[in-house]
């Protein structure tokens, strides 16, 4: 998989707010083939968030079984609607946020030692970030549930700007979970980019694993490397 899969898938398996005004809930992250009934997980997600005058706010954290933090977010909504959004990358030393304001999406990124890079795009009502793309889904639950394709502009900091994927009901899907796939909606990004998998109770209340790309990275002693995972989920 070529180096664009890192900053839009990334920032795509983002996956909280299992619910618009979610409880809070950790995870478990396993490689994408392990087994996670025996093998030990890579990382462990712990996710809270309080509101606030109508706001949601997140902060969630990602860290090593020993506790050392990987990546941390910020994240702040109004319903679905973005407002801001500041991430962490602790292993690659990367700092960068996402502004909504006055119409425009504004993105900042630093990575390490080098100098801060802006951008701005007009805003669009279908904008997402990864954090914020289970409440988009479920905002379309029924439109997703009757077999429709949802377009969404997902907001990836550290390429600071906004890329299209679609979201829709996967063909594996049964009475007992419904699957959304999430797919880069441009034919060349689609043919470089895996898809997502989003896997949820029928009713769409809740999201109990993700299989695809996260943010956290996978460690060869120091040296980092995308992640494609498996993470599973438990509610508090």
């Amino acid at each position: 998989m070529k180096i664009i899969c890192r900053s839009l898938i990334g920032a795509a398996c983002m996956f909280f707010g299992q619910n618009i005004w979610a409880s809070n809930f950790s995870a478990q992250i396993f490689d994408l083939n392990a087994d996670v009934q025996k093998d030990s997980p890579l990382y462990k997600v712990k996710h809270d968030e309080t509101l606030t005058d109508e706001k949601l706010k997140f902060h969630n954290v990602y860290s090593y079984p020993d506790g050392k933090e990987a990546f941390t977010e910020d994240v702040e909504l109004k319903g679905t609607e973005v407002i801001s959004y500041r991430v962490n990358q602790k292993q690659l030393g990367d700092e960068g946020s996402i502004e909504v304001k006055d119409k425009k999406v504004i993105f900042t990124y630093k990575k390490k030692d080098h100098e801060a890079k802006t951008s701005e795009e007009d805003y669009v009502d279908n904008l997402a970030i990864g954090p914020s793309l289970v409440p988009y889904m479920q905002k379309n639950w029924d439109k997703i549930k009757a077999g429709e394709k949802i377009r969404v502009r997902l907001a990836v900091p550290d390429r600071r700007e906004t890329v299209g994927f679609d979201l829709f009901k996967d063909k594996s899907s049964t009475d007992t979970k419904t699957i959304v796939k999430m797919k880069a909606a441009s034919l060349v990004i689609s043919a470089i980019v895996d898809p997502l998998y989003f896997t949820f109770m029928p009713d769409g209340s809740r999201m109990t694993e993700m299989k695809g790309r996260t943010q956290a990275k996978k460690d060869h002693d120091g040296k980092f490397s995308d992640l494609d995972a498996h993470t599973i989920y438990k509610f508090e």
